[in-house]
């Protein structure tokens, strides 16, 4: 029985052992299937992130080159955006929108065929101007739109003057209207003496000075003008200026000395006034300037002489028989200073001071 019971156990056993091996082969076919599913669905992932890839570069690339594109201006544009200036033979494009060197390059390509240039070709030096040297570009940048409108157009651009050129051309035509500050000085006085009002003739004087410094009329006019409105001491000093300018003039001694009477300096008065030379001494003014100058030093024997020079010259000026008739009362020469006096009063010309003075020594002499 034991025997048999071995039997019916091994046999059972081996069915089990034959029941699991069947088991664990079809586990093992399971198992390759699923591998293989898993294989794909990676390789297929895969692709999919190639393709995603691959469009994504493309995208970026296209948007690139559109970026670029729009970054370049065309001729039209350049023509806005720059503007061309020639210095010392050399073209220099004024960036006044900072673009790439690539742009200014084209520009020299697109303008050198077809220009005609004298001086150093435009590729050796091309630099950008600061936006804040746009001042010292005026004497070049008005020609080039015209030639660069020319290139646009397929027309030959036109000779660029260089700078030499265009300051003997600036010469030349000063030299045909040359600024002639004399003739202008000429002309902005004989506007200055039709103005009525002091002040502003003193302005224009002093301009017609500044114009020609030897324009003597307006020193002289100016010089009154000054003493007339109190301002003796720059009188003087345009005075005295003139007198280096001019030594020797008639007017000009006769106007200093004139300062110097009114400055109680009547020794400076007749030594400015002695230095005139004889022919000069016939002048009315000059006699009259002397003879008070002597009058006021007290020189009474030489006033006499000269205040009867002077009324033989005019006789109908009550000024110089006052003159006169003083030079002879302060010599005790009584009958000759009451004829003076006299002659004096009888021209009705004399200021009421000076005619209640001539009555009160009249009274005393009679």
């Amino acid at each position: 029985m034991s025997l048999l019971n071995q039997v019916l156990q091994d046999l059972e056993n081996r069915k089990a052992d034959t029941n699991s091996g069947e088991n664990y082969l079809d586990q093992l076919k399971v198992v390759p299937e699923q591998s293989s599913q898993s294989t794909y669905r990676l390789l297929f992932v895969i692709g999919l992130l190639g393709l995603f890839l691959i469009a994504l570069s493309w995208l970026l690339i296209n948007h690139y080159k559109h970026d670029t594109s729009e970054e370049t201006p065309t001729l039209k544009e350049q023509t806005k955006t720059y503007n061309i200036k020639q210095s010392k033979g050399q073209l220099i494009i004024d960036e006044k929108h900072q673009n790439s060197t690539t742009v200014k390059a084209s520009i020299v390509k697109k303008i050198k065929p077809e220009a005609t240039i004298k001086h150093p070709p435009l590729n050796k030096k091309i630099k950008a101007t600061e936006p804040k040297k746009e001042t010292k570009q005026t004497t070049v940048v008005t020609e080039q739109p015209r030639q660069l409108a020319a290139v646009a157009k397929g027309e030959k651009m036109p000779v660029l003057k260089t700078e030499r050129q265009q300051r003997e051309s600036r010469l030349k035509t000063i030299h045909k209207n040359p600024f002639d500050p004399k003739k202008q000085a000429k002309q902005l006085f004989q506007l200055t003496k039709q103005q009525s009002s002091q002040k502003l003739k003193q302005e224009k004087l002093l301009q017609v000075l500044e114009l020609d410094n030897k324009h003597l009329p307006a020193r002289l006019l100016l010089a009154q003008i000054l003493n007339q409105r109190g301002q003796a001491q720059k009188s003087t000093f345009l005075l005295d200026q003139g007198l280096k300018l001019f030594p020797g003039q008639l007017q000009l001694i006769k106007l200093r000395s004139q300062l110097h009477l009114q400055q109680n300096q009547a020794q400076q008065a007749i030594k400015q006034l002695q230095t005139i030379t004889d022919k000069a001494q016939q002048d009315e003014n000059y006699l009259a300037l002397l003879a008070a100058a002597y009058q006021q030093n007290q020189q009474y024997a030489d006033a006499q002489l000269l205040y009867q020079q002077l009324v033989q010259l005019r006789p109908q000026q009550a000024q110089y028989w006052l003159g006169l008739g003083l030079a002879y009362d302060k010599q005790d020469n009584q009958d000759p200073a009451f004829k003076a006096y006299q002659q004096a009063l009888n021209k009705n010309t004399l200021q009421a001071t000076v005619v209640s003075y001539i009555k009160q020594r009249l009274s005393i002499l009679k």
